[in-house]
């Protein structure tokens, strides 16, 4: 504390008790006076830590939810590879609530007074490898979905499988990750009062320090991180465009303008209106579906995309429109194009700190989807609910 003493531009020297008084007590003036602007600071970013607030707890119980209705026993059951990417990103996202989201309310509330350099380095580090695991699971997601529309017939992505790439998608993204253990750290910054420089330090968190120095370039690191997300980017939107164009080629090539589907003999089934299975050799109920001698079949209504692909695709664009931000303002930051002021005591201050934590809404909204496309989903989740409720009356006897 005493070369920040020793710093001290006379502004400071207002704090002081006199003008003859010791170092210890301008020490402890500047300290309370850098205490006093931290305050200040976390009450103008008071909206940002209410919404971070709100996010975290909706997505905590939301998620929570989501890995109890698919760990009862009626869902393990069924053995699918939807289940375990569900679980996997589930369990993500509530990583996020309880480990993400506190510190980033901890680092608004202190942000001119950040004590601890191993702190901000272990949680931006896990911030870092969380949003990139569940970038790349839903990468999986993508594969998988269109591996089993093109090979409907053949299950070449098991739930085994899915496992493993699971766990290859969080090597991956802690082999990207453990950089930011060496970039990020505690980073002093001049105190500014009504736009003057007092010459009084405070003490920040960030990821990427401006005095690092190292074998290492952070502005490299910043570039490979953006282009991985824009390679992931561009993937999923292939994916999914040739997901649309097989699923539309499909519904060209199996009904006609009078709603008749042809049933090739060399098909091994086809999907019924009801997404159920007619496997060729098994009868089919007259009410659906009516054969003629001719191999056709009347259909009452068109194929339906399935919804766990909608859902997964909804999952993945609300994951990338919430990511956006959060690159942009980085970017913006280290080509110095934007937000150049840090702790600015104003809107620019407010807006830049929401945005680069805009990611964190997809932790929240994945139960949201969940429930909202997934039909199966709510009658679990309610059925969880009736179960649940059915044993609280056993047990007190009711």
């Amino acid at each position: 504390m005493n070369k920040m003493a020793e710093r001290a531009h006379p502004f400071a020297a207002n704090f002081a008790l006199s003008a003859n008084d010791s170092n210890v007590n301008i020490t402890f003036d500047i300290d309370a006076y850098i205490i006093e602007r931290n305050n200040q600071n976390a009450l103008l970013l008071l909206p940002v830590i209410i919404v971070v607030g709100v996010l975290m707890l909706l997505g905590f119980v939301g998620n929570s939810l989501v890995c109890y209705v698919y760990n009862s026993p009626t869902i393990k059951k069924r053995k699918t590879t939807k289940r375990v990417f569900i679980l996997t990103l589930a369990i993500f996202d509530i990583l996020n609530c309880v480990l993400v989201m506190p510190f980033e309310i901890y680092d608004m509330r202190n942000q001119h007074y950040f004590q601890s350099t191993e702190v901000c380095k272990m949680f931006r580090f896990i911030e870092t490898s969380l949003v990139l695991s569940s970038g790349f699971i839903l990468l999986s997601v993508s594969i998988d979905r269109y591996v089993n529309l093109v090979q409907a017939s053949k299950r070449i992505i098991t739930p085994s499988r899915a496992k493993k790439l699971a766990l290859f998608c969080v090597i991956v993204a802690l082999t990207l990750s453990w950089p930011v253990l060496i970039f990020a750290g505690t980073e002093q910054f001049n105190i500014l009062k009504d736009g003057v420089d007092t010459n009084i330090t405070g003490t920040e968190c960030t990821t990427f320090r401006n005095d690092y120095e190292g074998f290492m370039n952070d502005n490299i690191y910043n570039l490979v991180l953006i282009a991985t997300f824009v390679s992931a980017l561009i993937t999923l939107i292939v994916i999914y465009i040739l997901i649309g164009l097989k699923l539309y080629r499909r519904r060209r090539g199996s009904v006609n303008k009078n709603g008749l589907m042809f049933l090739s003999s060399t098909s091994t089934s086809t999907s019924t209106s009801e997404g159920k299975s007619l496997t060729e050799g098994k009868p089919i109920r007259k009410n659906h579906v009516r054969k003629s001698s001719l191999g056709y079949a009347i259909r009452r209504s068109k194929p339906k995309v399935q919804g766990s692909t909608v859902m997964f695709y909804s999952v993945t664009v609300v994951f990338i429109l919430g990511f956006l931000p959060h690159l942009t303002v980085r970017t913006l930051k280290m080509l110095k194009m934007a937000f150049t002021e840090s702790h600015s005591f104003d809107d620019t201050e407010i807006i830049y700190n929401l945005l680069v934590r805009s990611y964190m809404i997809n932790s929240a909204a994945n139960p949201f989807i969940y429930s909202i496309l997934n039909v199966r989903f709510r009658k679990d989740l309610i059925a969880s609910f009736k179960r649940c409720f059915c044993l609280h009356r056993l047990r007190h006897g009711n």
